[in-house]
């Protein structure tokens, strides 16, 4: 009988590990074609790790998609506020939040993400006014004068 009950169990091991193989082989062929963006995959899979509870998986992935994808801004922004949601460590938010507006300085929603992540992490103001001497080159990339009245109020 209790051979029986093994057995049961790992049925139900290799039953998980199939649907995790056919989501992942999903995904992953999906990743490697080139018919939709690449961005795109990414999110659709983020959603299904997201979903499963793992946040130190999920942030393997965002790392991942970053790295391939890394002049997306939205993606940069979902990733720092799942960040700020799920695992609230200044020491693992706030390099994020660097990289993302140092990768898409043109952002304004990531730049102001990063300003209140230094606020609400109480990080010394030498930190933060050494972070605004950054907004004058913006406007040499592209920012307009509007986009960066509205950063400055924020």
């Amino acid at each position: 009988m209790r051979f029986v009950g093994l057995e049961a169990h790992c049925c139900c091991i290799s039953k998980w590990i199939w649907r995790f193989l056919v989501s992942f082989c999903l995904v992953f062929f999906q990743l490697s074609s080139d018919d939709v963006s690449r961005a795109d995959h990414y999110r659709t899979y983020l959603q299904h790790e997201i979903s499963g509870d793992d946040p130190a998986r999920v942030q393997c992935l965002y790392e991942r998609a970053v790295s391939e994808v890394c002049l997306d801004a939205s993606l940069w922004l979902e990733y720092v506020e799942y960040l700020d949601s799920t695992i609230k460590i200044d020491t693992v938010v706030l390099p994020v939040c660097k990289r993302a507006v140092r990768n898409c300085p043109w952002s304004s929603p990531l730049w102001q993400h990063y300003l209140r992540a230094l606020e609400r992490y109480k990080r010394p103001f030498d930190e933060v006014k050494g972070t605004s001497y950054h907004f004058p080159c913006l406007l040499v990339t592209g920012i307009t004068a509007q986009l960066y009245l509205m950063l400055i109020s924020c």
